[in-house]
This record gives C-alpha cells, sequence and structure tokens, in this order.
C-alpha cells in the first residue's frame, strides 16, 4: 500500500521530535499525587511561616491550589503548593506584587511564556527529590569491559564450527547479558522516566531564556548551557531514530546501563544549575497562573 503525503508527514513529524527531543503536540498533563506536587515544599520550603496541615486544610487551601493549576505542569503546581504553604515576607509580597503586574499588563507576553513553559507539561515524573536529596552511584568496574561481550558472543558462535563445546560459552555470555537486564531494568526505566522530566526542564528553560525577553536572569543567561546539556542526556542520534537498533545495544552491549551511570554522573555534577532552572522554571510557571487566575476574575484586592 503506498503511504500518502499526509502520513508521510506525520511520521517525518514524529521521528523529527524523537531525534531533537520535542515534546508531542498535544500536552499531556500527567496526573500527581498531592505528596509529589509538596515535594518542592519540604526539600526547599520557602517563607518563614509555613501552614500545618490543619490551617491548610481549614483555609481550603488545596481546592484553591487544584483551581490554579489546570494547564500548570508539575514544576508549576509545585511552585504554587510552595508558595501557598510556606508563604511569603512584605518584600517577597511586593515583588510578586511586581512580577504579576507586569505580566498582567502584557497578555500576549503571558501567552508567549506559557507556550515556552509547555514542554513541561510533559514531565511524568517528580524530580525535586532526585535533584536536591538523590545521590549519584558509582559505576561498576566491570562496566567498561561490557563492549568485549558481543564479541566474545560472536567468537562463541563461530566456535561451533570447531567443536560444539562452543554452545556453553555462547549459553554462559547470553546468560550475563540477559542478567545484567535482569538486574537493572527497573533502575534503569525509573531513572528513564526521571531523565526525560528533566530533559523537558531543560528544553523549556533554553526556550525561554532564548525566545523571551521577561524571562528571569537565570534563564536567560543559562540557555544555551541548558541547550548543551540536554543534548548531553540523550541517548545516541542512532538510537533515537531506530528502536529496534536501540533495543539490539541494550541487551547485546548494555548499552542502557551504561546510559544509565552516565547520565547519573552528569545531572549530580550539574546539580546546581539543574536546581536554578527548576526554580526560576517553578516560579514563572506559578506566577503565569496566578495571572491568569486574576485576568479572568472580575475583581480582586493586592493587600
Amino acid at each position: 500500500m503506498t503511504a500518502t503525503p499526509a502520513a508521510l508527514l506525520d511520521t517525518f513529524k514524529r521521528g523529527a521530535r524523537g531525534l531533537l527531543a520535542w515534546p508531542d503536540s498535544a500536552p499531556i498533563d500527567y496526573p500527581f499525587a498531592d505528596s509529589d506536587i509538596a515535594q518542592l515544599h519540604r526539600v526547599a520550603p520557602a517563607g518563614d511561616a509555613p501552614l500545618d496541615d490543619q490551617t491548610w486544610n481549614d483555609l481550603l487551601l488545596p481546592r484553591y491550589h487544584e483551581s490554579l493549576s489546570s494547564g500548570v505542569s508539575i514544576f508549576g503546581r509545585q511552585g504554587l503548593y510552595r508558595r501557598l504553604r510556606g508563604g511569603a515576607s512584605d518584600v517577597e509580597c511586593a515583588d510578586q506584587a511586581e512580577r504579576l503586574r507586569a505580566l498582567m499588563a502584557d497578555p500576549a507576553q503571558c501567552t508567549q511564556l506559557e507556550a515556552s513553559l509547555r514542554p513541561l507539561r510533559d514531565a511524568d515524573t517528580e524530580t525535586a527529590a532526585l535533584l536536591f536529596e538523590g545521590k549519584a552511584l558509582s559505576a561498576p568496574p566491570w562496566l567498561r569491559w561490557t563492549w568485549l561481550l558481543p564479541l566474545a558472543l560472536l567468537a562463541s558462535i563461530a566456535g561451533v564450527i570447531l567443536t560444539p563445546l562452543s554452545w556453553l560459552a555462547t549459553a554462559g555470555i547470553l546468560y550475563l547479558l540477559i542478567a545484567g537486564q535482569m538486574r537493572y531494568h527497573e533502575r534503569v526505566e525509573a531513572w528513564k522516566h526521571a531523565l526525560n522530566t528533566l530533559q523537558m526542564l531543560l528544553l523549556a528553560s533554553s526556550t525561554v531564556g532564548t525566545r523571551d525577553a521577561a524571562a528571569p536572569d537565570a534563564l536567560r543567561e543559562g540557555a544555551q548551557h541548558a541547550a548543551k546539556l540536554g543534548g548531553r542526556l540523550s541517548r545516541s542520534m542512532f538510537v533515537r531514530m531506530s528502536q529496534d537498533g536501540g533495543a539490539y545495544g541494550d541487551w547485546f552491549m548494555l548499552s542502557n546501563v551504561k546510559h544509565y551511570y552516565r547520565t547519573q554522573a552528569i545531572v549530580f555534577a550539574e546539580r546546581d544549575f539543574l536546581i536554578g532552572c527548576y526554580l526560576a522554571c517553578a516560579e514563572l510557571e506559578a506566577d503565569l497562573a496566578l495571572a491568569r487566575s486574576l485576568l479572568a476574575a472580575s475583581q480582586w484586592c493586592w493587600t
């Protein structure tokens, strides 16, 4: 059956998104547990007068937080929660009011900023605990020698020509490869989701910092570094273009395990930069959510 031009274009778009780590056109907006939304407040509390659980519930703030969170990523929801739960000083309130007035005075700018932050809504994992409390794991020494396994596998298969006993070596090598995948499968899969969230954070940070003059200084100054760091955390171009090819590399060379340890080392080496991007995006998205809510309200009071 001949592919239609529309089908070919759709295939090209999907391939380009996979290659360049672009998010899909429609945001996904994953649901998150209340404990996930509260993580940023737990690991990096703001304000000097946080509300206790009873006061938080008595003031119906969970419902208000939910009303603000429509179309907001996990980053923005965490920023809103931390702001509502932790309180703010008079100086912080004045700064926030100034930022909100600037956003409300230019709705077009709000729309542009929301579009630039849109990749954040494809994040499917909470990563505040990882960045603020996580610790990098050292790669096991044997990992540097895994490139020998596929060569040994080929040699053992070829050795069958000389002696059937080579099948024993083949079975042993396959056992090592399968055992490695089984041992690291859950950790690698969990890290894949966390890494996707961090890549969406870096993509949004570089986009906002490059395109939007109203972006926070931290994002404008770090835009280029964010783009480069996102590339360093990605799998190879071959893996991104060919899922089957990537699967072969994972099973026969433990490429996914190597990528797991390599990117962990990068993430924790860049922890301070990532935290800066995290907080800047969370605060900016929280500001946009509040500005949108105020613009939709018939009346409000700044005091």
